[in-house]
C-alpha cells in the first residue's frame, strides 16, 4: 500500500507538471524525491516477497504477476528519470505518463490481491502447527507427570535412577544426539525398553551415516551414489527411498541442463529445454532465455552478413533488448557495416 500510494503521488505530480509544461528544478526535485522513496519501498517489499517464497513454495504462483510489476516498475522509474532527471524538454505526454503510473499501481494491487489468500493460508498452517506442538507438549508433560507418580508410589530409588537414564537417552534422541547403550542389569521390562532404545539409536545412527556418506560422495563428484534402502525397514526405508528420489530428480535436471548447453556450445540452437515445475522453472526459463538471445544474435548477424553480401551496407542490426556481450556482438557488426 505504501508503494502504491507513493507511485500515485509521482503519477499525479509528473502528469501535472507535464500538462502544465512546468519543468522547474523545484518540481523535478519533488518528483525525484518521491521516486527515491518509491524505489526504497519497492526494494524492501521485494526482499520480503523473496523471504515468503522461501518459506512457502506455493507462493510461486504469483511470481509471474510479480515479474510483470518488476518490469513495469523498472520502466516507470526509467521514464521518470528521463523526463525529470534534467532540464531537457519533455518527450512524453502527460496522459501517457499518468496511464503508465496507473498500470503500475494496478499491477501492484493485483500482486497484493493474489498474495493475500496465500498469506492467510500460510498463517493458518502456522497456527495449526502451533496447536499441534502445544498438544504434543501437553501430552509429553502428562506422560512425565504420570511417570513421576508411578515412581513415587511403586518403585524404589534404583528404579527411579533407571527411569532417569532412559529419559535422558530419549531427550538426547529428541535433540539429535545418540546415547550410549543403557545397561540396567534388571532383566525386566525396563531392560527391554533400554534394549529397544538402543535398537532405535543404532537405526538412527545407521541412517545418519548413510546420509553423510552419500553427501560426501556427491561432494566428491560421485553423483551416482545412493542410500542402500535394503539396510532399513518400514518408514526408514521409505525415507531413504524418498531421499534417493530427490537425488535422482536433481541429477536428472543437471544432466538435462548439461545436454542442452552442450547443444548450444556446438551451435545447435534447435533444442529447447522442457518447462520445469515449481522453483525449477527458473532454471528452464534462464536456459531458454539464453537460447532466445543466441537465436536473436544469430539472426541479426546473418541479416547483416546477407546485406553485406548484397552490397547494402546501410543495413544495421537491432541490438534493442540485448545486453552485454550479445549487444556488443551486434553493435560490433554494425560498426563493420559503416
Amino acid at each position: 500500500p505504501a508503494y502504491m500510494e507513493r507511485i500515485g503521488v509521482m503519477r499525479g505530480q509528473g502528469a501535472g507538471a507535464l500538462a502544465a509544461g512546468d519543468n522547474s528544478s523545484a518540481v523535478r526535485e519533488k518528483i525525484r524525491s518521491n521516486k527515491g522513496i518509491a524505489e526504497y519501498i519497492y526494494a524492501d517489499n521485494r526482499e520480503a516477497f523473496e523471504q515468503v517464497l522461501k518459506a512457502d513454495p506455493l507462493m510461486a504462483g504469483i511470481v509471474s504477476a510479480a515479474g510483470k510489476v518488476d518490469a513495469a516498475h523498472a520502466g516507470y522509474m526509467q521514464l521518470t528519470e528521463r523526463e525529470f532527471g534534467g532540464a531537457q524538454p519533455p518527450t512524453v505526454a502527460a496522459s501517457d505518463y499518468f496511464a503508465k503510473g496507473t498500470a503500475l499501481v494496478d499491477g501492484a494491487h493485483a500482486v497484493v490481491e493474489a498474495a493475500l489468500p496465500q498469506l492467510e493460508r500460510l498463517l493458518a498452517a502456522r497456527l495449526a502447527a502451533l496447536e499441534r506442538n502445544r498438544a504434543i507438549v501437553l501430552a509429553v508433560c502428562a506422560i512425565c507427570i504420570l511417570l513421576e507418580i508411578y515412581c513415587f508410589v511403586g518403585f524404589s530409588r534404583s528404579l527411579r535412577r533407571a527411569l532417569q537414564r532412559l529419559a535422558r537417552a530419549s531427550r538426547m534422541l529428541v535433540h539429535g544426539q545418540f546415547p550410549e547403550r543403557i545397561e540396567l542389569r534388571s532383566g525386566d521390562e525396563l531392560q527391554t525398553i533400554a534394549d529397544e532404545t538402543a535398537r532405535v539409536t543404532a537405526t538412527l545412527q545407521g541412517f545418519d551415516r548413510a546420509q553423510r556418506d552419500v553427501a560426501d560422495r556427491h561432494a566428491r563428484g560421485d553423483t551416482d551414489a545412493r542410500i542402500d534402502t535394503a539396510q532399513f525397514e518400514g518408514s526408514f526405508r521409505e525415507m531413504a527411498a524418498a531421499l534417493n528420489d530427490a537425488f535422482d530428480g536433481h541429477i536428472r535436471v543437471q544432466q538435462r541442463m548439461a545436454e542442452v548447453v552442450g547443444h548450444y556450445a556446438r551451435g545447435d540452437l534447435s533444442v529447447r529445454i522442457e518447462d520445469m515445475p515449481g522453483r525449477r522453472a527458473e532454471i528452464s526459463s534462464a536456459i531458454n532465455q539464453v537460447r532466445e538471445r543466441l537465436q536473436r544474435v544469430n539472426h541479426e548477424i546473418l541479416a547483416l552478413a546477407g546485406a553485406a553480401a548484397r552490397g547494402d551496407f546501410a543495413v544495421r542490426g537491432d541490438a534493442t533488448g540485448l545486453e552485454f556481450a550479445y549487444a556488443d556482438m551486434v553493435n560490433g557488426m554494425n560498426q563493420l557495416m559503416q
